[in-house]
């Protein structure tokens, strides 16, 4: 039997929660958060059951290949309130988010569900949705975001670019560019 490695997991356990990990990572970049769940096993080279005495559900491996991405996302978000300019802030922030979405399918679809979250769904350690919030509000109170604005408006502007992003010969930059003046206040 394999000994014991960080965690108290057994060496073979280990590696291959890593492997699933990697996969997932994999195809959920490619194909998105719903990519079949044999689909990853095949690509980790494991069976779907080993995937699922990880990982007892979708939601928990979604969790585990998204985590330090999304730490990266809340960095972005308080990056972007620390900001001086909250307009210029907060167009770098959503553009950011754009880039991610080019970049990796599966989180672009995390991402818009973090963000989709009402007030009443947030933990209290959510700070990411908070400094957006935040970001929002400042925006508004300088008089450079129209006042109807809210955090629906980005999950908005984010579905709209993934639309933008299926066509291959669309340029996603410009579209939330020109789709972000029209957010700005008159």
């Amino acid at each position: 039997m394999d000994s014991a490695g960080a965690g108290g997991m057994r060496r073979d356990a280990l590696h291959n929660h890593d492997l699933i990990i990697e996969a997932a990572r994999q195809v959920f970049a490619e194909e998105g958060v719903d990519a079949s769940m044999s689909g990853i096993a095949r690509r980790a080279g494991v069976g779907v059951a080993t995937i699922f005495r990880h990982f007892p559900g979708r939601d928990e491996l979604v969790t585990a290949v998204f985590a330090a991405p999304l730490e990266e996302c809340a960095r972005g978000t308080a990056a972007a309130l620390s900001e001086p300019d909250a307009w210029t802030g907060l167009r770098a922030y959503i553009l950011q988010l754009g880039r991610t979405q080019a970049q990796d399918r599966g989180l672009a679809a995390v991402i818009i569900s973090w963000f989709a979250r009402t007030h009443d769904e947030l933990s209290i350690g959510d700070q990411s949705c908070h400094d957006l919030d935040e970001l929002i509000d400042r925006a508004k109170a300088c008089g450079a975001l129209r006042a109807d604005f809210s955090r629906d408006d980005i999950v908005l502007l984010l579905r709209a670019n993934s639309g933008v992003l299926a066509d291959q010969d669309a340029d996603w930059q410009r579209f939330l560019t020109r789709a972000l003046e029209g957010y700005r206040a008159a």
